[in-house]
């Protein structure tokens, strides 16, 4: 089937001297590849990716119910392991039942995706049939939504690290602090 690109938005949270993947994991469409940090995002046409309202936006939150994700994983293996429950479980109403609605049931407006088979029938006349769909546009940057996630304290470090006091910190800013950090914690360890 035909799919646009991708974006993945896995939130890790450091802790217990690991990184860990959280429950707080979103994905998006884009017709194009990323190229910076103020490029747009379109919200996902898929089932088990919930359309759940969070203040100005609505979330495109992954389900994670059953993945299959140890926290003795490292960071890379728990990515895979997101991402593979992803593209590899079982797409099925599961958000329509727990959350109200998926992104594929909310995007009923978008052409030639309903059923499933009209969008079946149109990735076997093109494969690249995804790229040119007007998918619903969400109103959020990929850098304003890194920014959101930073400001919540839910990603890559101690909550008090990216507390809603450094909003006006750059986000690259915000990482070479981590790194620091975590370095200066490994060199007092040894």
């Amino acid at each position: 089937m035909s799919l646009p690109y991708t974006v993945t938005f896995a939130n890790f949270l450091f802790a217990g001297g690991r990184l860990r993947l959280t429950q707080h994991n979103e994905l998006f469409f884009r017709t194009e590849p990323l190229r910076r940090k103020s490029d747009r995002l379109c919200y996902p046409a898929l089932l088990n990716v919930s359309r759940i309202p969070k203040g100005k936006r609505h979330i495109a939150w992954i389900c994670t119910q059953y993945l299959n994700c140890s926290s003795r994983m490292s960071w890379p293996e728990q990515l895979h392991a997101l991402l593979e429950h992803l593209w590899n479980g079982a797409f099925n109403l599961s958000s329509e039942r727990h959350e109200g609605e998926s992104w594929y049931t909310a995007c009923r407006s978008v052409p030639n995706l309903h059923p499933i088979e009209q969008w079946e029938r149109e990735s076997q006349r093109d494969d690249a049939w995804a790229l040119n769909v007007p998918w619903l546009s969400a109103p959020i940057s990929v850098g304003e939504l890194i920014e959101e996630f930073l400001s919540a304290g839910e990603t890559c470090g101690p909550l008090w690290l990216f507390s809603r006091r450094d909003t006006t910190v750059p986000i690259v800013s915000r990482f070479v602090t981590f790194s620091q950090e975590q370095g200066r914690s490994r060199r007092k360890a040894v």
